[in-house]
């Protein structure tokens, strides 16, 4: 019989464009790729001599948001490219990421033909407006983010429904270390009963939206 399309979740890189950050979300693959998702861990270009975040230096950052957007558009492109190869639905790839990474997820969402299913940032904030016709997006925060404070998701996902996107903010009880390097704490392997508080409520958090609904 037909071989059924999986769908897809990326997870861009964390941290604010320094290097060595590439493999810090792969808790969050292992832990979509366990209930059923191809999961895909994806770098972007850094940028070592910038300062960030919180900085003054607007232009660098814009910049280096621009930067990582095209370089995680680039990704999707070649998984769509590879999508019969791989087993995957073209058309059912979001995109999530921390920090850097989620400005980028953001930035492939709010954008005429958007090439994603729907956007999933962490601890991060998009630099263009939501409008009308963009996939969904589920943001999450950590309550001791500062540099990314959750009203500034909440501010998005207001317009964002008012243009009929569908949207969500969710605020975990946690700082984003907590949040982000399950890593370091030993959650690179782990099973199911282990997983973290602060995991098991975005993968309930994100049955909102359809394209990411827990399988």
């Amino acid at each position: 019989g037909a071989v059924e399309e999986r769908r897809v979740v990326v997870w861009l890189a964390r941290g604010w464009f320094r290097p060595g950050q590439a493999l810090a979300m792969q808790a969050y693959a292992e832990a979509f790729a366990r209930r059923g998702y191809v999961s895909v861990t994806m770098g972007y270009r850094a940028r070592p001599g910038l300062v960030c975040c919180p900085t003054d230096d607007i232009e660098g950052v814009t910049a280096a948001v621009a930067g990582a957007t095209d370089d995680a558009a680039a990704g999707v492109r070649w998984l769509r490219d590879h999508a019969d190869e791989f087993g995957i639905d073209p058309d059912a790839i979001a995109v999530g990421g921390a920090q850097g990474g989620a400005a980028a997820a953001l930035g492939l969402a709010h954008v005429v033909g958007a090439p994603i299913a729907a956007a999933v940032p962490v601890d991060g904030v998009g630099f263009g407006r939501p409008d009308a016709g963009e996939p969904p997006f589920l943001a999450f925060h950590g309550t001791q983010s500062t540099v990314a404070p959750a009203h500034l998701s909440e501010w998005a996902c207001t317009r964002a429904r008012a243009k009929g996107t569908t949207c969500g903010t969710t605020v975990l009880q946690t700082s984003f270390e907590d949040l982000a390097a399950f890593q370091a704490t030993g959650f690179a392997v782990y099973d199911a009963g282990r997983e973290p508080e602060a995991l098991r409520a975005m993968m309930v958090s994100a049955s909102l939206l359809p394209m990411l609904r827990v399988q």
